[in-house]
């Protein structure tokens, strides 16, 4: 069986469907199951962080930090990908074949390709491995840094 691990969640995706943009439908391929990971994307994420960085840089701290945390939902966005990863490496840890994807393949499918390689592999948890990481699942297709990071060349 091939497990295609969607990283988007399934809204998304019939959404993408309904503009003409890609979505694997496990009818045109045999023994094929396809998983909804529920990973929002790049804009959401986004929103979230910056929701996170103006509560770290507020100078009011009170007994309401913690929910104010809970509503950025950065912790909720993390514990998203940390649990799709770990259910990637689960099903290659059986010996299945396991194909990752999302939209566009820059965001979602580049972390969940890492984290699952570094949970797998020992040598992606030195500094060498995480520098080929960079390098095979990052720079070589194509991830836009400088745009993520708000620096334009």
């Amino acid at each position: 069986v091939l497990f295609v691990m969607d990283a988007r969640p399934k809204a998304n995706a019939l959404a993408n469907q309904a503009i003409g943009a890609g979505f694997e439908s496990s009818d045109n391929y045999k023994d094929c199951r396809i998983i909804f990971l529920g990973i929002d994307n790049i804009h959401v994420m986004r929103d979230s962080l910056n929701k996170l960085r103006e509560l770290c840089c507020s100078q009011s701290y009170s007994d309401k930090w913690l929910g104010l945390l809970e509503s950025t939902q950065w912790i909720q966005h993390i514990r998203t990908i940390l649990s799709s990863s770990n259910k990637i490496a689960k099903r290659m840890m059986k010996n299945s074949s396991v194909h990752v994807h999302c939209s566009d393949g820059w965001d979602r499918t580049a972390q969940l390709s890492s984290i699952v390689q570094i949970l797998l592999d020992p040598y992606y948890r030195t500094i060498r491995g995480i520098e080929a990481l960079i390098k095979k699942d990052w720079l070589a297709f194509g991830h836009m840094f400088a745009q993520r990071q708000g620096h334009y060349i």
